[in-house]
């Protein structure tokens, strides 16, 4: 790796053409410490509808001290209202699992279902409790985390000239997303209990498996929340690089300083994601666990149910159940590497850009570019959660045929049990 003009000439017969000296080359600075007080506000502005609805389904802690620093909230009271939550999550688990032993009285308790099939229905129910009791224990002792994420974000948020714009973004695209999520579910409910015909049992599968859903998206919405911001951050610093190269007319000591303020933010948003899938590791993990089991399930019951059904009326409520169903198991699949995908093509992106800025014969905008292009190959590449797999939309395809050997072998044994 080349160092100085020195070096770079000594491989290279190029002539490097002399900076013109202008002024009129809009720098990219980073904001005064004074700014960081309007990032939290906007931040603050952003976030609060995720995290109003996150912390009433104990998916995240009531107050988080990064966002309002000055209140007067005691390790005592937090403590207090920690505890609260914990004993909300708690009765919420504790219907689930009387939820769960009454369910399978009813719908596990078949002389004829294979040994296989009744391992996968027990592990679809007792993984999404053991997924919302690890939400509700791990977002109370990770409290400090969210303190220090959510402070980055205020400083990136103070440094970004476009804050308001993508915070504005943020919260209609989680708006939105919220609103499609709150539809779903209702829909859900209704079709549940049109199929079921019961209270009783509409009352159990909302308990056991419904509930546990819900508590994960929530979490899942605010990991998307955060690599959504990273990467608006990322999209706003290749805007500024692609205005830097189509407009070289400023002084390159200048240039030296932008390179500089945008090589620093680019390296504190990759940590920002590399901490934030640091936190969330297991609850991936997990939930792509879920995700396949429950997708597997889903399928193969509107596979027994469409088969055995003769009305078209009971055919179309078990198909559009099993949509719904399938719906929301592939809502938090996309939640998880829809985001990482776009994070990671738009960090990658910067390298590119880079290749456009022409060398010239000033040593520390060289080192400044050089450091920077450096710092983007050493990027490179998916996350890895929990040293088991990248986050990437590969994942999605080996999940997709991980699903079809499983419902295959889930038909075989379904069929097997009739003869």
């Amino acid at each position: 790796m080349v160092r100085n003009v020195s070096d770079i000439k000594k491989f290279s017969n190029k002539t490097y053409p002399q900076a013109p000296q202008m002024s009129d080359f809009p720098i990219v600075k980073v904001a005064p410490s004074s700014n960081k007080e309007h990032g939290r506000t906007v931040l603050k502005r952003s976030l609060r509808p995720l995290l109003t609805i996150s912390q009433l389904a104990s998916a995240a802690p009531f107050h988080i001290k990064a966002l309002d620093p000055d209140s007067n909230y005691g390790r005592v009271k937090i403590f207090a209202i920690g505890t609260m939550q914990l004993l909300w999550g708690a009765m919420l688990l504790f219907a689930g699992f009387v939820a769960v032993s009454y369910k399978k009285q009813w719908r596990l308790q078949q002389s004829n279902m294979p040994f296989f099939t009744y391992i996968l229905y027990n592990v679809d129910l007792y993984l999404g409790l053991a997924n919302s009791l690890m939400i509700f224990v791990v977002c109370q002792r990770q409290r400090g985390g969210y303190d220090e994420i959510v402070t980055t974000m205020e400083k990136l948020s103070a440094d970004q000239s476009s804050v308001e714009k993508d915070s504005t973004r943020l919260r209609n695209m989680f708006s939105k997303l919220l609103l499609i999520a709150v539809v779903h579910l209702v829909l859900l409910g209704t079709f549940e209990f049109i199929h079921t015909g019961e209270l009783t049992k509409l009352s159990t599968t909302l308990a056991a498996q419904f509930v546990p859903n819900v508590v994960q998206v929530f979490s899942l919405m605010q990991y998307a929340y955060v690599l959504m911001f990273i990467y608006l951050h990322y999209k706003a610093i290749n805007g500024a690089l692609v205005t830097m190269a189509e407009v070289f007319k400023s002084d390159l000591t200048s240039c030296s300083n932008s390179l500089n303020a945008l090589k620093q933010q680019h390296h504190q948003l990759h940590l920002l994601a590399f901490r934030v899938n640091e936190l969330y590791g297991m609850l991936i993990v997990m939930s792509a666990i879920s995700v396949l089991v429950g997708t597997s399930i889903t399928c193969l019951e509107v596979y027994q149910f469409t088969k055995n059904t003769e009305l078209f009326r009971e055919w179309g409520i078990h198909a559009v159940l099993g949509v719904l169903w399938g719906g929301l198991y592939i809502g938090r699949i996309v939640l998880i590497l829809y985001p990482n995908h776009l994070v990671e093509n738009e960090r990658d992106f910067t390298g590119l850009l880079l290749q456009n800025f022409p060398s010239m014969e000033d040593e520390q905008y060289m080192i400044e570019l050089t450091v920077f292009s450096r710092l983007i190959l050493h990027q490179k590449g998916s996350f890895l959660v929990c040293g088991l797999t990248y986050l990437n939309l590969n994942l999605m395809a080996e999940m997709l045929g991980a699903l079809t050997t499983y419902l295959v072998i889930l038909i075989q044994f379904d069929q097997s049990t009739q003869y």
